[in-house]
C-alpha cells in the first residue's frame, strides 16, 4: 500500500511538472512579456530617430550642395526687369521649398502612427499564439505592413533631400521654367503620397487580420488609422 502511495505521488508530481513546463512554454511570464514589448518600443524609438537623423543631414547637405546654386539665382532673378515677375519667382521658390519640408514632415509622422498600430497589433498577436491561436495570417499581415512602412520612409528621406531651385535663363522662357519645378515637386510628392497610401492600407489589413484573431464573445477593438493628405 506504501509503495502504491509512492508511485502515485511520483506520478502525480511528473503530471504535475510536465503541466507546468507545457504551459511555461505556451504562457510566457508577464514579466517576460513587458520585457519583450519594452525592447519592441525601444527599437522602434531607435529606428525613428535613425530615420529623423538621417532625414536632418539630407536636409543639411541639400543646403550645402545647393548653396552656389541659390546664389546663381539671386543673380538671375535681379537680371529680370519686371519687379513683379521677382517677387513673384522668389516667393514660389520659398513655397515649394516650405512644401517639400512641410509635407516630408507631415508623411514621417503618419508613418510613425502606423508603426505605433503595427506595435498594438503585434501585441495581439504575440498573446494570441501564446494562447495557441493560429496567427499566420495575422503575422504576414503585419511584416507586410512594416515593409511598405520601411519602404515609403526611405522614399520620405530622399524626398526630403531634393531641390526644386528654377533655373532662369532668361525672362522669356521664366513661365515654363517655373513651371516645370512646380510640376516636378508635385508628381515627387504625389508619387511619395502614393507609397504612404498603399502603407496605410496594408496596415488597414493587418489590423482586419488580427480581429478574426479574438473569440466570438469578443467585440473586436477598432484601431483608428489616419489617412495623410496633400496638398501643395
Amino acid at each position: 500500500m506504501k509503495q502504491f502511495l509512492i508511485t502515485l505521488t511520483i506520478v502525480s508530481l511528473y503530471v504535475l511538472a510536465s503541466s507546468v513546463a507545457a504551459q511555461d512554454s505556451v504562457d510566457p511570464s508577464p514579466k517576460i512579456v513587458m520585457e519583450k514589448r519594452q525592447e519592441v518600443r525601444e527599437n522602434i524609438k531607435a529606428k525613428r530617430m535613425e530615420v529623423r537623423d538621417e532625414i536632418k543631414k539630407k536636409r543639411e547637405e541639400l543646403r550645402l550642395t545647393i548653396k552656389e546654386k541659390r546664389e546663381e539665382f539671386k543673380k538671375k532673378i535681379q537680371t529680370l526687369k519686371d519687379e513683379r515677375k521677382k517677387q513673384i519667382v522668389e516667393r514660389l521658390d520659398e513655397k515649394m521649398s516650405m512644401i517639400n519640408t512641410n509635407m516630408t514632415d507631415r508623411m514621417l509622422a503618419h508613418l510613425e502612427k502606423m508603426e505605433d498600430i503595427l506595435s498594438r497589433l503585434q501585441e495581439k498577436v504575440d498573446t494570441a499564439k501564446n494562447e495557441g491561436k493560429d496567427t499566420t495570417a495575422a503575422q504576414n499581415a503585419i511584416t507586410n505592413a512594416q515593409s511598405l512602412i520601411d519602404t515609403a520612409k526611405a522614399a520620405v528621406t530622399e524626398q526630403a533631400g531634393k531641390d526644386y531651385t528654377p533655373a532662369i535663363p532668361d525672362e522669356t522662357t521664366l513661365r515654363a521654367v517655373v513651371g516645370t519645378s512646380m510640376s516636378g515637386l508635385r508628381a515627387d510628392l504625389s508619387a511619395l503620397h502614393k507609397q504612404v497610401v498603399d502603407a496605410k492600407q496594408a496596415v488597414m489589413k493587418a489590423v482586419m487580420e488580427v480581429a478574426k484573431l479574438r473569440g466570438q464573445t469578443k467585440e473586436p477593438t477598432t484601431v483608428k488609422t489616419v489617412e495623410p493628405t496633400i496638398t501643395p
